[in-house]
This record gives C-alpha cells, structure tokens and sequence, in this order.
C-alpha cells in the first residue's frame, strides 16, 4: 500500500527573537549555537520514540508516531517538549562563558489524523494534515519559554499532566477559535491516574481467588512464587494487583509495584528497583549499599550473584511476607527478567510473592493466570455506575456494552466519550491510539492482511480475503489469531473487536480503501453475491475517491453503477421483507442519484413507511407520481391511495392494466391484494377470495415475500370476518401456512394474527394468546411498525371475545395512536370502530356516539362493512329504529356472518325500546344463529 493515515501527535519548537539573535553574532559562531540547539533538540525528541520531520530555518517539527505508533505518543510529545526546554537550559549554561546570548523557545503540541508515506526509510517521512497547522500556530500563541497543547493532545493526555487552561486562542488560517491548555509538567507514572479506579470491582473473583491461594502457599512454605496475569490492555490487570494487595497489606504483607517502561532513560531494572523500595522503604547496612545503583539508576552495581544475595538479605530483614509487583511485564528488558527467574529460584526461605501483569504478546513462560473479558451483565453493571443513566436512552447503554467487548478500559473511553456528547459510534482518541499501537507493531504482510480485511468488514471470509491479498493468507492469518486480534467465526473470522477493525479500517489511506472496495464488489459480484452488498462497496468506494478529488468521467460512472446495484438490492429487501435493510441501501441510492431514479423514489417512499417513517415516506411516493415513469406512479398512486383511504379497488384496476402491459408481476400481485381488500371492505369475502389468491400467484411469480404475506394475510382475515365457521378457517389457516409459511417468519405472523381470533371464536384462548405472542415477537424482530397497530387490535379482539373489555379498550387506543402515527386511515378507522364498541358494552355511550360520528364522518367509514357498523352502534346508542333499519339493508348485502349478527342485535335492542318485542326476539335469534354458525 503506497500510504497511511495515523494518530500521530506533533511537538513544533520555533526559537524566539533569532533575527536579532543573527545580527549580534559572527556567521561561524551562529552555525555553531544552531548545531547545537539542533542536536540537543533532536536527541530529546528521538529519546522519547519522536523523529525529526523537518527542521525550518530556527524551527524543529517532531512526530511521535512514524514509523511505529505508540499508545503514548502525545504523552511522549509532551515529555519530549519538556526535556527539550530543560535541554536548552543546559545548552544555554554551556553557552554562557562563551557568548552573550540566551536561546528561548516557544512549543506547539497537537494530536490528530495525518497522512503519511508508509516508507520512513528515504530520510524524512512526510506527514500532512490539520494537526501540523494547528501545532505550528499554537507555538506562535505561545509566550517565550511556554507550551500550548491543543485539545487532541489534552484528550490523550488530560489526566496526566499538569496544565492550566486557555480557552479558545485564535490562531492564524483557521475560521474558529481553538480550545488549548499550556503544560506545566508531568505526573507520576502511575494507571491509577488514568483510569477510573473509582469505578465499581466486578466478576474477578477467580483471579483474587488464585492469588489468594498462591499467596497462602508463599506463607506457610516459606518460598518465592511467581504469578503472572496475563491479558489484554484495559481489562484491569494493575487494578486487580492493587486491589487484592490491599487486603494482603491488612494480613501484614509488604507491599511494593514498579512499572516497566516501554522506553526512557534509567536501567533496565528499574521496574524491581520501585517495587523494592515501595515494600521495605529506606535500609542500611552492607545489602543496601551493594543495591545502591539499582535503586540509583535501575542497573546492576555489582555481579548478578552478588545482587540476588543482597536483595534476599533485605527481603529476609523485613521479617514479613512481601509482595513485589511488576507491571507490564512485555516491555521487561532481558536483565529483568533473567534476575526475576534467577530469584523465583534462589529465594528458598523468604516468603516473597512476585506478581507481574504482561499482555499476551509479551506474556512470559506459564505460571500464569489468564484474565478474561467482563460478561454483559458486568458491562450493564459498570457502566450504570459510570454514566448517568437517567440522562441517557436504555439503547445507547447496550451499544456501549455491545462495543466494549468486555473491557473496563473500552468501556470507560466509550462512556467518557458520551458524556462529551459524541457518538459512542466513533472510537476515542486513547482507544485509537492504544490499538493503533498494536496494529503497527505487527509484520508488514500482516498488517496488509488487516487491512484488506478491516475493508470487508467484521467478519470477513478467507475467499473474499484471498481475492484482495493476491495469495494464501494462512500463515499470516494464524498469527493475527494468536495476537488475538482476529478470531474463528464458524467457518470464517471475524476481528477480535469492533474497535480493531474500525481502527485498521481508519488508518487505511482512502486511496488504497476504494480501490479494494471497487475489487471486493467485482470479486462479489462474481461470486453472484447480493446486488446490496456490491452497491455498497461501490458506493463506499466513489465516496472516498470525491473526498480525494472532485468526481470525473473515471468516478461518474462508478457512482451510477453503485446506485443500479443499491437500488436492485434495496428493492429485493423490500420484496423479502427486510425493511431496515431495504431502508439503508435506497437511502444510500437516493443519495447518490437524488430523484433521478424514480424507481429508487418509489420503493423509499414505500420502505419509510413500512418502518414508521410516514413523514418521511409520503412526500417521495407523491414525488413519483411527477417523476414521468407510468409504471411507478401506479405503485405510488396505488400505495397512496390505501394510506389517504377512499377507493384502493378503483385504483388498483386502472394500475394492473398498466402492470400487465409492462409485465410487473410485483404490480399485479399489490393490485389483486388491493382489489381483494377492496372487496374486503365492501363486504364481499367470497368474491375477495379469487383476486386475493390470483395475488398470491403474482407474488410468488415476483419472488415478493412482503406481497405473499399481504396476500395470506388477507386470505386469513376472510377465513375469519367469511362465511365459513371457525374451525373450518382455523384448518384453512393452517394448510396456508404449511404451503408458504415454513422459513417465511412474516407470512407466519400476518397469518397467525387472524389465525388467533378464529381459535378464540372457537374458545381456545390459550392458542390464541399463543399465536399473538409469537406474531409480536416475529414482527417487532423484523422491524415492521404495523405491528404497533395491527397486534394491539387483534389482541384487543382476543380479550373482548375473552370478556376482558376493559383490556380490550386499552388495547384499542394503543392501535388507534400507533396507525394515526403511522398516517394509516384504514387501520386507524378500523380502530375507532372497534373502540367504539367496546365503549359502549362498558355503559360509555355518549364517548361511544362521538367515535362512531367520528367513524362515519371518516372518508373510510364510508365504505359498505364500516358504515353498516357505524350506523348500526348509532341507532343503537340514539334509539333511531330508520338509521337500524338502513344498517341492516347495508349488511344484508355482505357475507359475514360476525358483522350481520352485531347489526341484528342492535337492530334488536332499538326494537325493544320502540315496543317491538317480537320483531326484537326475531333479531336476537337471527343473530344467534348466525353466531353459532359461525363459532361451529
């Protein structure tokens, strides 16, 4: 790969007042201060893991970061610039018996993305980006002698210096004003800063319980163990140390940690020479002095021998147990460690328990005791104790839970990262900068494995992978899976996390990512991959190529090839019912193409309203209706025309000419359901029968799951509001979902819904109740927000055949908010009626009355089934024996038997009050019959 883009964190250092200093001094002598102003700027610079980009005139740019990330490096910019001012202190003291000048300086730290070449070798490593600006200017806002750090070094390094806040400076050639903080100093290299160790302990019980037992065992046998935890960055190795070594300190233990540094200056052993001194404090006599250099410098003063036997009298005088710590043992220099194993083996009689904490590419020889990631619950656990959850919605917790991965640390940044208010989407700086590291301490074959990976995604297959490498990826595959940062999915594999790929993904050049999505997408397609998948790694691809340059005659045509695939991906998903899938790919074809695809107009009108997005949805299916395409200005018009209510039959007539003409089985299939459901609603179920089965035809001819299940569910609700009894539309149910149910979750709910009312009608609630849960369950996993409508009202006709009114109205104005939100006038009328109703049976008349005003007044009240129910409650409630008599001449022209029997009784009841007992008994058993015909 030809470049990169990292974190990296930038010190700019620019002498003051040079032109003045250049007038008072002879060229020679100038030359020789310079020189030396630029080596003692350059080894401060390298000795902290920087490199000297360039140096300008008076000025000196280094980057931390090139060619090897570290999780450090703004923490190393920041030490570097310190030692640099100390440096030039010296150099001005040398200076001083010389000539009569004084060198000062002014520094600008910052940290950020740049751009690099990943070749470092041809000299300087050239770095572009913002964050070179930014540190240039903030070295011109700073006073002489003082360091400003910008805040993406403040946000990598806050906890850990000492500073005193500006807030925003205007620097030159940047509109807005930038928050910086001048440094003061550095603290104590101690975690314990950085991390929140105030947080709540959870689930490492095993791990103390592993300690605890070693420990016993150094006691009672009076010897020298070793126990090294090994694990990840961030999962709490230090902490779990220091928490069970407080409960070792109150059984009398000693107690002493030392950190291994990953660079720096003192010896090696520095590490054991801090946990030494931390355990037994300040001792004389001849052990010590044989000691003083390790305490001194960290290195050894005297031979090996010599040092084991003194540190052994020292342990042994302190007359207690003692416990040495040492911390990131997987930056341990080779004279640690060989003196840790040459004193695990020569401590015999003192009773010393060495623990060290080291990640697993470093971890040394077993013993050792594994720390494994937290579980979910202990996430939930944490994080409540973090992050004010009152503040925060239930599903913004469980994505910070769900990207953690179970790492305290993750998890602490994540959180950090919304209490910012940013998306907890977006990886930290301290995240970014700590796997940073480890990707690029990895070999260069293996981190271009990553990287062809991190474009695929999570998960990624070894095919897909071998496509973008050119070769065989085994071997380097089975080292990122003992790195752990891959790991087996099944037969494929994934990225250890989340984060990594992100990661890997981000610091990938642009240029590099869009040509291995444009050669994903045609080794996908290829393959015969879904149109979906290939639309959107083309997409991606034309995307990153116009942040690098305006789109042209190479990328106009990618952009319209990534819009066709999308829009035949997006329209599939719809056609199986994936409606958040559907949703994404035609957004993303909208907006690349805008409104001049009117197919991709259409089918996201009709998606956002199918997830509950009806504000967003109507406007694009009335927009296709002015976008010149016949064809899908019928599928808007008829979409339309069942969401604004009136006549969907009508409409659907004059669309299936246009369908059959274009041969459109997707738009035949939703003409015939409309046709049907028009029938529906006119009270006509036998004759609704034929075209809703002639729709179903259409759509399996479509390979249309969402219009196979309207279909069906159609078919269902005849069975149920139809002439036919109760148990022969349960059977009939059945075999339909036998048919086309098995693998068809959508088909399964919109059949089960009116499935369970036919087994209430029957008496069989406990399947009833049965068969609502699952459908719920089905739909709300899907993504459908009719469930929110159509579930509440089939329950609700559950628990009114059940006799639970007061449930069922409850459940009624659920469903009539949910499809008035949904701008669904047909679920919502339907609603009101059925509402309506179940007021009146409770003895609220007058609110019954208005609703039915209200069904009546509806253009959808108007049609045959919901008029004869309208008008029959209202002559029912007023007592108007005309208004009864016209409801029944209107049901009496249908065939169903449900809707026949209400009419008929309130038919009865009006009678009654009027006088006409018999003509009232003559309806009550008209409609008892009928009942009981139907419940057979």
């Amino acid at each position: 790969m030809s470049g990169a883009r990292k974190q990296v964190a930038v010190v700019f250092c620019d002498l003051t007042e040079s032109t003045a200093l250049s007038e008072r001094l002879d060229p020679e002598s100038l030359r020789t201060i310079m020189l030396g102003y630029y080596a003692a700027m350059r080894d401060c610079l390298e000795s902290h893991g920087g490199v000297v980009e360039k140096f300008i005139g008076d000025a000196v740019m280094g980057v931390f970061g090139l060619p090897t990330a570290h999780e450090d490096d703004a923490l190393r910019a920041a030490r570097a610039a310190l030692a640099m001012r100390g440096a030039l202190d010296r150099l001005n003291d040398e200076l001083a018996g010389r000539v009569d000048v004084r060198l000062n300086v002014r520094m600008g730290i910052e940290a950020g993305e740049v751009a690099t070449a990943d070749d470092a070798s041809a000299g300087q490593a050239l770095v572009t980006g913002e964050v070179v600006n930014v540190a240039a200017r903030l070295q011109t806002q700073a006073p002489p002698g003082g360091i400003l750090i910008g805040e993406g070094a403040h946000a990598l390094t806050g906890r850990l210096l000492t500073t005193a806040p500006l807030g925003a400076v205007s620097v030159r050639g940047k509109a807005e004003q930038v928050r910086a903080w001048r440094l003061l100093g550095v603290r104590e290299d101690d975690p314990a800063i950085n991390r929140r160790f105030d947080a709540p302990f959870v689930n490492r019980d095993r791990a103390l319980t592993e300690l605890d037992t070693v420990f016993a065992a150094v006691v009672e046998l009076h010897t020298c163990k070793r126990l090294t935890l090994v694990g990840e960055a961030g999962l709490g190795k230090t902490r779990l140390v220091r928490f069970w070594a407080e409960s070792a300190t109150r059984r009398g233990a000693l107690f002493g940690t030392g950190r291994c540094a990953p660079y720096g200056e003192g010896g090696g052993l520095r590490a054991l020479a801090d946990a030494l001194r931390g355990a037994l404090g300040e001792q004389q006599g001849p052990a010590t002095d044989v000691l003083r250099c390790l305490f001194a410098n960290g290195t050894l003063g005297a031979a090996p021998d010599e040092t084991v036997w003194a540190v052994a009298t020292c342990l042994e005088a302190a007359g207690a147990p003692v416990v040495l710590a040492i911390d990131d043992l997987h930056w341990a220099s080779p004279e640690l460690l060989d003196l840790l194993a040459t004193l695990e083996d020569r401590l015999s009689a003192v009773p010393v328990l060495l623990v060290c904490t080291a990640r697993p590419d470093g971890a040394p020889a077993p013993p050792s005791l594994e720390l494994r990631p937290l579980l979910a619950d202990d996430c939930r656990r944490l994080s409540s104790t973090l992050l004010d959850t009152t503040a925060h919605q239930a599903d913004v917790l469980e994505q910070v839970v769900r990207r953690c991965e179970g790492n305290p640390f993750y998890l602490e940044q994540l959180v950090a990262l919304i209490g910012d208010g940013m998306d907890p989407e977006q990886v930290p700086p301290a995240l970014r900068a700590l796997l940073s590291a480890r990707v690029d301490a990895l070999r260069p074959g293996e981190r271009h494995v990553l990287a062809c990976a991190s474009v695929i995604g999570r998960e990624f297959g070894r095919a897909e992978l071998e496509a973008l490498c050119d070769g065989d990826v085994g071997e380097p595959l089975a080292r990122l899976t003992g790195k752990q940062l891959v790991e087996p999915s099944g037969a494929r594999h994934r990225f250890a996390s989340t984060l990594i790929q992100q990661v890997v993904y981000a610091e990938t050049a642009k240029s590099t990512r869009a040509d291995l999505h444009e050669r994903l997408a045609a080794h996908l397609d290829a393959a015969g991959d879904q149109p979906g998948t290939v639309g959107t790694h083309l997409a991606l691809a034309y995307r990153l190529r116009c942040e690098l340059a305006r789109p042209d005659a190479e990328t106009v045509p990618l952009r319209d090839t990534a819009a066709d695939r999308l829009a035949k991906g997006g329209e599939q998903a719809l056609r199986h019912g994936d409606l958040s899938r559907a949703v994404h790919l035609l957004e993303d074809a909208h907006a690349l193409t805008g409104d001049g695809n009117p197919l991709v107009v259409e089918r996201l009108g009709e998606a956002r309203v199918a997830v509950g997005d009806a504000a967003g949805g109507v406007p694009l299916l009335r927009r296709a209706l002015e976008l010149g395409d016949e064809r899908m200005a019928c599928h808007a018009r008829l979409y339309l025309s069942y969401l604004d209510g009136g006549l969907p039959g009508v409409r659907a007539l004059e669309a299936a000419e246009v369908f059959e003409a274009a041969g459109d089985d997707l738009g035949l299939a939703r003409a015939m359901v409309r046709i049907g459901q028009q029938a529906q609603a006119d009270g006509r179920f036998a004759q609704a029968r034929t075209a809703l089965e002639r729709g179903l035809g259409h759509a399996i001819l479509a390979d249309a799951e969402m219009e196979r299940a309207m279909a069906l569910g159609a078919l269902a609700v005849s069975l149920w509001l139809g002439p036919e009894p109760a148990s022969v539309g349960v059977s009939r149910c059945e075999e339909l979902l036998r048919a086309h149910g098995r693998g068809r979750r959508t088909v399964q709910a919109v059949v089960g819904c009116p499935l369970a009312v036919l087994h209430a009608l029957n008496g069989d609630f406990g399947r009833a109740e049965a068969a609502l849960t699952r459908a719920e369950a089905i739909l709300s996993e899907l993504g459908h927000a009719y469930a929110t409508a159509f579930i509440p009202m089939f329950s609700a006709t559950v628990a009114h055949l059940a006799g639970r009114a007061a449930d069922a109205e409850l459940l009624l104005r659920r469903a009539r908010d949910a499809a008035t939100a949904l701008a669904d006038a047909q679920l919502r009328v339907t609603a009101v009626r059925d509402l309506a109703r179940v007021l009146y049976e409770q003895g609220q008349g007058a609110q019954a009355y208005a609703l039915a005003r209200e069904g009546m007044a509806d253009p959808d009240g108007a049609q045959p089934m919901m008029r004869a129910e309208f008008m029959s409650l209202t002559a029912r409630v007023l007592g108007e024996l005309p208004l009864a008599e016209e409801a029944w001449t209107l049901a009496a022209t249908t065939d169903s038997p449900l809707m026949q029997a209400r009419v008929l009784a309130d038919r009865a009841h009006v009678r009654a009050v009027h006088g006409d007992a018999v003509g009232a008994r003559e309806d009550l058993a008209a409609a008892g019959a009928l009942r009981a015909g139907k419940e057979r």
